[in-house]
């Protein structure tokens, strides 16, 4: 099932909440909603399901008009953060809730609905589970049992809104896995909520990120991250060194030096140049003029990442962060205290009055 949303606005009181969105979902695809709290994201999903209404604008399922149209009546499946099971139920039965309430006519014979759920219970690997109540499983499992309900319908459009936010850092990355390979299997149109930035890169084949109602860009993981349109996203994606400059007539000085930028500015222009702690490379000689003289202030070790801050010889902002694998940190053998030099290996600039984009 395709979705398409022309011009949906949403006003709550006074306060516009979404401007102006358009968005194609394409049939099968699975698609972020990121942004920070507040952003609009959970009010689209809630739109695109039914459980809002929207101030202005259009919802297609394919080629059908759905905007006036409710929850029940869409063919949806909403997965919920804090997964919304009964706990008075059965996990089978929980999950069979959605094809035991539906109409006498349209309402599947018994014998198949626990096949259904004898399905599902497969399809989440809860085989063994079914005869468990859910204060009786794991975090992981609710949200599973939460996922097969949402299934047990033959949803168009699966949505899920922050279905990880409730878990512990190593059972979401358990669940982000479990999850694409989920949507391989039943390529079912799936959008999901998430502030996780990490969770979004990686699960996800197209990332839309939203601030303050409005989408600030969309593209797939790769293409978001390496080419961010804006300071908000480059800020937003990760951690990122902000280096002030101007442009001259032979390309961007920072700290004395020139950089090529591959984007064009007015000449004279002030401009925030954006580099990413891994796309510095550091070394104990300089050679070449295109290299920061920094000092070593700290090393930080995080696994088989050490992540190095670096007091500039020049410039507004004291410090660079730089990032290297621990065998590339062994090899310079790096000391708090060293002088050293930094090549800026990739720049990305933008002209101070886009900064608060």
């Amino acid at each position: 099932m395709s979705i398409t949303i022309k011009d949906i606005n949403k006003v709550f009181g006074k306060t516009p909440v979404l401007k102006d969105i358009h968005l194609n979902v394409r049939q099968g695809e699975l698609l972020a909603l990121l942004g920070p709290s507040g952003s609009g994201k959970t009010t689209l999903l809630r739109i695109i399901a039914g459980l809002e209404h929207v101030t202005k604008g259009d919802i297609y399922f394919e080629d059908k008009n759905v905007t006036h149209e409710g929850a029940q009546d869409r063919s949806v499946g909403f997965v919920f953060q804090h997964y919304a099971l009964f706990p008075h139920m059965k996990v089978k039965d929980n999950i069979a809730y959605g094809l035991r309430v539906r109409k006498r006519k349209s309402r599947l014979p018994n014998v198949k609905i626990t096949e259904k759920v004898q399905e599902l219970l497969r399809l989440v690997k809860l085989e063994a589970f079914g005869d468990h109540y859910p204060n009786q499983l794991s975090g992981g499992q609710k949200q599973r049992v939460a996922l097969a309900r949402a299934l047990a319908i033959n949803p168009s459009v699966l949505l899920l809104d922050e279905p990880f936010g409730a878990l512990d850092a190593q059972v979401r990355k358990e669940l982000r896995k479990w999850l694409k390979t989920l949507h391989k299997q039943t390529g079912v149109t799936t959008l999901f909520v998430t502030h996780d930035q990490e969770e979004a890169l990686d699960v996800a084949d197209q990332v839309v990120v939203l601030k303050d109602g409005e989408i600030i860009q969309r593209g797939t993981p790769i293409n978001i991250y390496e080419s961010p349109n804006s300071p908000f996203m480059y800020r937003f994606l990760g951690n990122a060194n902000e280096l002030n400059g101007v442009v001259t007539k032979d390309g961007v000085s920072i700290d004395g030096l020139t950089f090529v930028s591959e984007w064009t500015h007015t000449i004279g222009a002030e401009i925030v140049g954006y580099i990413r702690p891994h796309e510095i490379s550091i070394s104990h000689t300089e050679s070449s003029e295109h290299q920061l003289a920094v000092t070593i202030s700290s090393i930080h070790h995080v696994g088989p990442v050490v992540f190095i801050e670096a007091k500039r010889k020049h410039g507004e902002k004291e410090n660079v962060e730089i990032e290297l694998s621990k065998s590339k940190f062994d090899e310079l053998s790096i000391r708090v205290g060293d002088h050293m030099y930094a090549r800026i290996d990739r720049l990305r600039t933008f002209e101070s009055e886009d900064y608060c984009i």
